[in-house]
């Protein structure tokens, strides 16, 4: 199981978070659909997961849209326990 923790030294989580100009709405709604029905989960894949919700708040924070989309997703679904993280 991949953790954080189990970065190469000096590497961060970070590097794995896509930046403003790279982030495409399909690869947030990759991460936000497998968040969301639970492929995805800290307890199976810490890292991974951690990701995910990474990605998943930068969208929602620079991509009006994808929040949007986001909110009415997790709403939908039940799952407010996710969208606490994402803000």
């Amino acid at each position: 199981m991949l953790s954080p923790k189990n970065l190469p030294k000096g590497m961060e989580i970070e590097v794995f978070v896509e930046s403003d100009k790279s982030a495409t709405l399909d690869l947030l709604r990759a991460y936000l659909k497998s968040l969301l029905s639970n492929t995805v989960v800290a307890k199976r894949n810490p890292l991974l997961y951690e990701i995910a919700i990474k990605n998943v708040c930068l969208g929602c924070k620079k991509i009006e849209t994808f929040k949007a989309e986001t909110l009415s997703q997790v709403q939908k679904l039940k799952r407010e326990d996710l969208w606490e993280k994402f803000q």
